[in-house]
């Protein structure tokens, strides 16, 4: 556990005040998670998932709307506030535990869901992450990605930016699904929009992750840093 890292997350409250929404904020509310929700069972269907990972998970406000049955649940937390709070749902088949993404050994599981955390972490702490899931022996990452034509930097842990996975530096490749998650269909130009808001999440195979990390890791681990936009 990186303490630097948890001190960051610790306390924060996304839910800006909203009420009767996720401290996670709008985005873990039940109307943003719609089209997730609605997802979710095919891909554990169709990828024969029986083993699911979900970090973080916040307060388990829109997972627990989830049919989980037959799955082996994992909520990851770098929270302890967090931690405490959703082992109200721990269960024989769902397990809450404290857990950094970025340095702590990932769960046996066959596919992991980092939905809006990268996000808030630097670009290092973001291949941080990448290293340590080509580490693990997880089959398939669910992983958001917004549709924007850029990377902008995150100056320090716990600001915001959008991130796209397949977007320079990072440069994942196309996923093997897409899940956008703030429209039905993407409106016509949205794909070179760096205003847009559409954001989704996307599947990857550890393949494909583990191949872009090795070229990460052979090429010194570059992290270059950019004007201060």
């Amino acid at each position: 556990m990186r303490e630097e890292l948890q001190k960051v997350f610790e306390h924060r409250d996304w839910s800006r005040g909203t009420e009767g929404v996720s401290k996670s904020g709008f985005n873990a509310s039940l109307r943003a998670t719609k089209r997730l929700r609605a997802a979710l069972p095919r891909l554990f269907e169709t990828y024969q998932i029986k083993r699911f990972a979900d970090a973080p998970c916040g307060d388990f406000f829109w997972m627990q709307h989830i049919d989980l049955s037959g799955i082996e649940y994992w909520g990851w937390e770098i929270s302890n506030t967090l931690n405490d709070f959703n082992q109200q749902f721990a269960s024989e088949t769902r397990h809450f535990a404290l857990g950094d993404i970025t340095s702590d050994t990932l769960p046996a599981v066959d596919m992991l869901m980092v939905r809006d955390c990268l996000v808030h972490l630097t670009f290092d702490m973001r291949w941080a992450f990448f290293e340590n899931f080509v580490a693990s022996n997880i089959e398939w990452l669910l992983i958001t990605s917004w549709i924007k034509p850029e990377n902008r930097w995150v100056y320090k842990n716990g600001g915001e930016k959008s991130f796209n996975m397949q977007a320079a530096p990072f440069c994942f490749g196309a996923p093997r699904e897409f899940i956008l998650e703030t429209a039905d269909t993407l409106p016509v130009g949205e794909e070179n929009n760096p205003e847009t808001l559409h954001r989704g999440m996307g599947l990857w195979h550890r393949d494909s992750i583990a191949a872009r990390v090795a070229d990460f890791v052979a090429a010194g681990r570059p992290i270059d840093a950019p004007k201060r936009d």
